[in-house]
């Protein structure tokens, strides 16, 4: 399995059991972990969370929920809402500080994978 930084180092490689990753999605091979960066996603992610995203296809379609999407710098994870009557999109943040996205169309926004699963530090 890839780190979320493309590295296939071996050092970077974390182990999973197939069996519970074949329950989280359908394609265990195209999952990623990626580290959270920043507080935009607070309370939900907390920076130094980790997420693992199940990759999607380019203009695949999407439904409500967590996604990695690509900027132009980085790769970062942002709550998508869809709004059916218009076909587009709204991409949010969770924490009230940072800004939203409304109204843009699917082709606008480079969706890297859907999150399926979060890892977070306790205590």
């Amino acid at each position: 399995m890839l780190n979320g930084t493309g590295n296939d180092s071996r050092s970077q490689w974390r182990l999973v059991d197939a069996a519970w990753l074949g329950r989280l999605c359908d394609q265990p091979a195209s999952v990623a972990i990626l580290p959270i960066v920043g507080e935009a996603m607070e309370p939900t992610l907390c920076n130094g969370d980790e997420v693992m995203i199940s990759r999607v296809r380019f203009q695949e379609s999407v439904r409500e929920g967590l996604y990695a999407i690509r900027g132009s710098s980085e790769i970062f994870v942002r709550r998508i809402a869809i709004d059916p009557t218009k076909n587009r999109l709204t991409v949010l943040t969770d924490h009230p500080a940072y800004p939203s996205w409304q109204g843009i169309q699917r082709k606008g926004v480079d969706i890297v994978g859907r999150v399926i699963w979060i890892g977070a530090r306790v205590a």
